[in-house]
């Protein structure tokens, strides 16, 4: 499970993302509220266009960074020390 978080939250050459992670965190937050919402009220609710919106821009902006970003080995910068 930890590797898969790992692999989930990790850039192509395996440097951790925080883009990826606040995408995934937010889509996971939207989703959470909309089943619990769902649920409670036993009704199958539409999600709302700010709600649509906000998952597509973020994976949308994240897929933009993407095309951007450029493998870099970090045993390869050189420290200041």
């Amino acid at each position: 499970m930890i590797s898969f978080l790992k692999l989930l939250l990790s850039d192509d050459c395996g440097n951790p993302s925080s883009i990826r992670a606040a995408a995934c965190g937010t889509t996971l937050i939207v989703v959470a509220v909309w089943g619990y919402i769902s649920i409670r009220t036993l009704v199958m609710v539409v999600p709302s266009p700010e709600m649509i919106g906000l998952v597509v821009s973020l994976w949308g902006i994240k897929t933009w960074q993407k095309g951007k970003e450029a493998c870099v080995d970090p045993k390869t910068i050189p420290s200041n020390g």
